[in-house]
């Protein structure tokens, strides 16, 4: 379906923009590359896809599930990363 591959893209764009936008906020506050800014870190790229998606009239979510999009983001990417970390694919846990 041409509307899915839509949305797949301006999810996809909006994920790598919001990623780019977490490390120039992480830069502007002077953190080095790598240092731990919790929550910018986890939730930027989530937070700019769906608002993207959301001003091109492509996102479909109610508040509940947005909330839960959220909070799932947030355990898989700490779990994750602890994870890596824990088998040794990792050298920091975040």
């Amino acid at each position: 379906n041409y509307t899915l591959l839509v949305r797949g893209f301006v999810l996809s764009i909006g994920a790598l923009i919001g990623d780019c936008l977490g490390a120039f906020i992480k830069r502007r506050l002077g953190l080095p590359p790598g240092s731990p800014a919790p929550l910018l870190d986890q939730l930027s790229f989530l937070m700019i896809a769906m608002a993207l998606a959301y001003v091109l009239h492509m996102y479909t979510l109610d508040i509940y599930q947005t909330i839960f999009l959220i909070v799932l983001t947030l355990v898989l990417h700490i779990t994750t990363n602890v994870i890596a970390y824990l088998l040794k694919l990792k050298s920091v846990p975040w």
